[in-house]
């Protein structure tokens, strides 16, 4: 919750961290749409925060299916 904005606000962060903040997927849960909502962002140059969150999206969803169909190989059920 404190990486996505919810407690503190992201540009309160350090320089060094700001950099790190923004190249993980929680900035888009609350900070992108806030920024974009209030205009600190223009909608035209959304685009590319817009594109990060979707391939984040994209990656988790593709990781949960790997470990799932990983998983699921390796399940045993006994009985019924």
């Amino acid at each position: 919750m404190a990486l996505s904005e919810m407690l503190v606000p992201l540009l309160l962060f350090s320089d060094w961290l700001q950099l790190v903040l923004n190249w993980q997927p929680f900035r888009g849960l609350v900070d992108v749409p806030y920024r974009i909502y209030n205009g600190d962002i223009p909608v035209m140059d959304a685009f590319p925060d817009i594109v990060h969150q979707c391939g984040s999206t994209l990656l988790f969803i593709l990781m949960g299916q790997y470990l799932l169909s990983r998983s699921i190989r390796r399940l045993v059920i006994h009985g019924g």
